[in-house]
């Protein structure tokens, strides 16, 4: 929640994991790992839209080996910042990108809420 002066609220589940409890310690090494996780702090903590878009774009850049999955949920994140800083363009080239990439659909079930967060983002914001 955000206050006309600017000051947010935020509020979190007495039981939501930290970044180290939710299983996916193959994901959280990775340097995409991280930029999702800073960039997510940057986004839900400090208020900091583009400089996370920033942290992502950079990590999205390098062309390294990872997990689909991985690359997937970055470029959702890379969207939805598009979509609230207002680039449309960023945030249609990102989802492209998204579709793009092969994911089994147990890996599209489980994180359906985070590839789907732009999409529904878009539609709120209309």
């Amino acid at each position: 929640m955000v206050d006309p002066a600017g000051n947010s609220v935020i509020f979190i589940r007495r039981d939501a994991p930290d970044d180290d409890d939710e299983g996916q310690k193959p994901q959280s090494s990775s340097r995409l790992g991280k930029a999702l996780r800073a960039a997510a702090r940057l986004r839900d903590f400090k208020g900091d839209d583009l400089a996370a878009a920033k942290v992502l774009d950079v990590a999205l850049a390098r062309d390294e080996p990872g997990l689909p999955i991985e690359r997937a949920r970055a470029l959702a994140a890379r969207a939805e910042l598009a979509i609230a800083l207002g680039d449309e363009t960023r945030a249609r080239s990102a989802r492209e990108q998204l579709q793009r990439i092969p994911l089994s659909e147990e890996e599209r079930e489980q994180f359906r809420e985070e590839l789907e967060a732009a999409d529904t983002l878009a539609r709120t914001q209309r």
